[in-house]
């Protein structure tokens, strides 16, 4: 478990297999979960006016990670989780996206049934 959803504006230019494989892997080495246990999925918008960064310049981009985990973890892990994302992002994308904005979340899951 985690659940983990990742925003790209439409300006990012990426592999978004690449992405996903690269957070992924950033969390399944940070030893708190499984491999196997990360669930990912990666939006980017197929319209521009779905998003819009500043004034709308065309070399503007952003990319918003949300890691929803099982409540109990504590502040110290969070934020560890977050920078490996962070870092995860960084190295993808900032070669071809040089004028990027990232921001990693890491929130409680409030509900989660197996079934």
């Amino acid at each position: 478990m985690p659940q983990v959803i990742i925003e790209l504006s439409t300006a990012v230019d990426c592999v978004e297999a690449q992405v996903l494989h690269s957070v992924n892997c950033a969390l399944g080495e940070s030893g708190v979960f499984h491999l196997h246990d990360i669930k990912s999925r990666l939006y980017k918008p197929e319209y521009q006016n779905w998003n819009l960064v500043g004034d709308g310049r065309g070399d503007q981009a952003f990319a918003y990670v949300k890691v929803a985990i099982m409540p109990g973890r504590s502040d110290e892990i969070k934020a560890d989780l977050a920078e490996r994302v962070m870092t995860a992002l960084k190295s993808t994308l900032a070669a071809k996206n040089p004028t990027m904005q990232y921001g990693v979340e890491v929130v409680d899951l409030m509900g989660y049934l197996k079934g």
